[in-house]
């Protein structure tokens, strides 16, 4: 046990959800593996999808992009552990801090489609693992700020890369994975991501302690530089891993391709046929109340769950704190009865 970090009384129940998920993921893999070697004399046929070419594109694709998505949520959450002992060195207040939190989201939310748009036409890979690298350096710069300013400004460009990284890897599934496989792509990709936060609730306590006064840094300076810099290298994993389309995929049989191809290329005449009517549903969408009730719901839910990532650390590290202890009153005793004689009352 370390002192001065607050425990987390929810990485229990994260690590049980992550190890379930892990544990119905290798198992839908297996079973995937054991179906392809079993129809493995069939020919590939285009009318499905064969278990041993989606179990390829998930173990070839998905973990750099899961890696990715994760470090960045462990780079925009872990200023809450930081912020135990970043507060006196920097002379931070509440507000100054919750400014610093939440002044990420500003880039975050506005670059988003402008970022994706620009995606398609420069290249999905290139620009993951430039942002991927553009984080890290940023997140790595937090560990030298010296006040609240410079600390706000480095949290509001660190929203930049960010925000070019969940679209930009949405997308690139999107390019890779047919209608009917994308959800579960989708969701392996977004499950995955939580183990970020997970480590990095269980390495910031240790790492803030051990490594205070390495180098003459404080610990909370080499929480951001341990936590930040190894996106700079998943960057440069990415950028040699991810082909760009199939074509360049140099793993994919000739038969795969040619079936991956035809249901992208079916895929992608569907949703251009069909693009009137998706018109016609979004503003149809749009004009409906429940709409809006659900955009609400998901802002609250959302707000509250970034409200407990940036400040259980801190409410948690408040009441752990011994709780003082009042001295306890003595029971009075009662009176004891004085002895009567039982012939004439009296006492003795």
């Amino acid at each position: 046990m370390w002192s001065g970090q607050a425990p987390d009384p929810l990485l229990g129940l994260g690590w049980g959800s992550v190890i379930h998920t892990w544990w119905v993921f290798l198992v839908d893999t297996v079973s995937s593996d054991e179906a392809s070697q079993s129809q493995s004399a069939e020919p590939l046929r285009s009318g499905g999808f064969p278990p041993s070419l989606r179990s390829k594109l998930t173990w070839r694709l998905l973990p750099v992009l899961t890696v990715g998505l994760g470090i960045g949520h462990l780079d925009r959450a872990n200023i809450a552990f930081a912020n135990l002992k970043m507060q006196d060195d920097l002379g931070l207040s509440k507000e100054d801090f919750a400014m610093a939190a939440g002044i990420f989201f500003i880039p975050y939310s506005l670059l988003q489609i402008p970022a994706t748009h620009f995606l398609t036409q420069v290249g999905a890979r290139r620009i993951l693992a430039a942002s991927l690298a553009l984080q890290g350096i940023l997140a790595t710069a937090t560990a030298f700020v010296n006040g609240p300013g410079l600390l706000v400004g480095v949290r509001f460009l660190l929203g930049i890369p960010e925000a070019v990284f969940f679209p930009g890897a949405a997308y690139f599934i999107t390019r890779w994975f047919p209608d009917a496989e994308r959800s579960r792509a989708a969701a392996i990709f977004q499950t995955f991501s939580a183990l970020g936060v997970i480590v990095g609730n269980l390495i910031a306590g240790p790492l803030m302690q051990t490594a205070d006064g390495m180098f003459g840094l404080a610990g909370w300076r080499w929480l951001f530089i341990v936590q930040g810099a190894p996106a700079v290298g998943i960057g440069a994993w990415l950028f040699h891993t991810l082909p760009d389309r199939p074509p360049e995929a140099h793993w994919l049989s000739h038969d795969e391709l040619v079936l991956l191809t035809e249901q992208l290329t079916t895929g992608s005449e569907a949703v251009l046929s069909e693009r009137p009517q998706m018109v016609e549903l979004v503003l149809e969408t749009l004009s409906r109340r429940q709409s809006y009730l659900l955009c609400t719901l998901q802002f609250y839910l959302l707000l509250t769950a970034y409200m407990l990532s940036f400040f259980l650390p801190t409410m948690v590290s408040g009441s752990a704190s011994p709780i003082p202890s009042r001295p306890i009153p003595p029971r009075p005793t009662p009176p004891r009865p004085t002895p009567t004689h039982p012939a004439t009352s009296q006492p003795i």
